[in-house]
């Protein structure tokens, strides 16, 4: 008969990690996992991490596959939360294996990665700079990346930024 020992670790095992989907060619991957010790505590939910290329990056947010693919920068925009509140912006380009990271904190800009290829959308101005953008009825909102200096800046406008926005 087997020990109840092996059926507490698989059941263990089970609650910590959960795998979750691969890119197409096994770069990108992610998977949920929570601390076993806050089991019972209700209110505790499971961490998502994020793999790339062999690097991990904790506390993920939004939802499957938790990045935006950045096309023209052959990138991945994805947020981790830090700590309550902040948060690191990354942008990983995949040619170089280049993690930029810009650190943020307040404001949960992230939230919505992975919902559909239009909730958070991507212009790149220039080689340097990079504008994300989302409808946050009525008006926009619009992070500003400058690849070069590392920092980051947002604001709210009422015109579609795709129609405003200067060409690359």
């Amino acid at each position: 008969m087997p020990s109840k020992n092996r059926y507490l670790y698989w059941i263990l095992l089970l609650l910590v990690t959960s795998c979750s989907k691969t890119d197409e060619n096994g770069r990108i991957y992610s998977y949920k996992s929570f601390n076993p010790i806050k089991v019972l505590n209700v209110h505790s939910s499971q961490n998502v991490n994020l793999v790339v290329d062999g690097e991990k990056y904790k506390k993920v947010i939004g939802q499957s596959p938790y990045y935006l693919k950045i096309e023209k920068l052959n990138a991945l925009f994805f947020v981790e939360e830090i700590n309550l509140g902040n948060y690191i912006h990354h942008i990983y380009v995949l040619d170089s294996k280049t993690d930029i990271q810009f650190e943020y904190a307040g404001g949960g800009f992230g939230f919505d990665l992975g919902v559909s290829n239009e909730v958070i959308n991507s212009k790149l101005i220039n080689i340097n700079k990079l504008w994300l953008y989302q409808n946050v009825n009525p008006k926009y909102l619009v992070y500003e990346y400058d690849l070069n200096s590392k920092t980051c800046r947002h604001w709210y406008q009422d015109v579609d930024p795709s129609q405003t926005l200067p060409a690359p």
